[in-house]
């Protein structure tokens, strides 16, 4: 990730805006827009791999804003296919409202208290 400075940057998301670089090096002008395209995110991949996991084991996702929400199953989520967004329901929710939490938003997703991540032995 390239830094406002146009150095590294010390991040472990690899979000990117692609033409940052270019700004950074003269090549594009700022009267034009910036943002083009981003790369994946590694809480998304994170949230996919939670999804996937064979047996599934609950866990939960912590948003910047200090939301936290539940995924008991799979059926209770939905990440878009480019990543953008994740759509979650609560399973306690009686008019099962769907929530849109941006990926930006997302600070982490982590396993519910006392789950731990069963690892297969070969």
């Amino acid at each position: 990730m390239i830094s406002p400075t146009c150095g590294p940057a010390r991040h472990s998301v690899r979000a990117v805006v692609q033409t940052r670089e270019a700004t950074c090096r003269g090549r594009v002008s700022l009267d034009k827009p910036v943002l083009q395209t981003y790369e994946f995110f590694v809480v998304i991949d994170s949230i996919r791999e939670f999804n996937h996991a064979v047996p599934f084991v609950p866990y939960e996702i912590h948003t910047v804003r200090g939301e936290t929400y539940e995924v008991p199953h799979p059926d209770f989520i939905m990440v878009a296919p480019r990543g953008s967004f994740v759509v979650v329901i609560a399973p306690n929710d009686p008019k099962d409202i769907p929530r849109h939490i941006s990926a930006l938003l997302i600070e982490r997703a982590s396993l519910l208290d006392g789950q731990s991540r069963r690892t297969r032995k070969r």
